[in-house]
């Protein structure tokens, strides 16, 4: 539970000191680094050949297209992103063993959501005073789209945590950069620049390579 708190706080301060097209890719691309390195010394999940080349390629993908966005060093929200990307790899990692342990993704998975967002709503509520709820009111159909989205991404997360390595499923998971960059170019008519199609091309590669080999 701390680690999901703490990478939402983090990936706060990252857009504090970023906007998004720096800040997300940067905190997601060093992810799969971190928790393919995290489940191998702690869970002992030593990745095949083809999951190494498919994480390594998702990560480049990742971090090539944020680093299209840099212009000089911003090393706030470096630390920042890099502290979600931690984060976000420490809980895959330990959501996994949980999993696990507890012997039902589902079961493990209800439980999760109910006291993460329990410990999440308490606390900003402690930040932010009785304006929570005002706030949280004037954005409630936003609040409960996204909530509804963002909980059938993470189940579907777990689920696939019960059913391959963190590394692998963790590059998988961030190849939803690919469907942003798709939308950005499609829906914001944005420009699908050289590092754009590089990073994407990574991001394919590396999934072909993790289901090949």
């Amino acid at each position: 539970m701390g680690l999901h708190v703490g990478y939402k706080l983090c990936l706060a301060r990252a857009y504090s000191h970023g906007d998004l097209g720096e800040a997300f890719p940067m905190a997601r691309g060093v992810v799969p680094l971190f928790a393919t390195a995290i489940a191998w010394v702690t869970l002992g999940q030593v990745p095949t050949t083809g999951q190494a080349i498919g994480i390594g390629s998702v990560s480049a993908g990742l971090l090539l297209v944020m680093l299209e966005r840099q212009r000089k060093p911003n090393w706030r929200l470096w630390s920042a992103a890099a502290g979600a990307g931690l984060t976000v790899a420490g809980y895959s990692v330990l959501d996994a063993y949980g999993i696990r342990l507890f012997g039902t993704w589902l079961g493990f998975t209800a439980w999760l959501i109910v006291v993460d967002n329990a410990a999440f709503l308490a606390l900003a509520r402690l930040q932010r005073g009785h304006v929570l709820w005002r706030d949280l009111g004037a954005v409630r159909g936003r609040i409960v789209a996204s909530g509804l989205l963002g909980l059938a991404s993470f189940c579907v997360f777990l689920w696939a945590l019960s059913r391959g390595p963190v590394g692998a499923v963790s590059a998988l998971r961030e190849t939803s950069m690919l469907f942003a960059i798709a939308l950005g170019v499609l829906l914001h008519r944005e420009r699908l620049s050289p590092a754009r199609l590089a990073g994407g091309l990574l991001m394919v590669l590396g999934v072909a390579a993790i289901a090949a080999l």
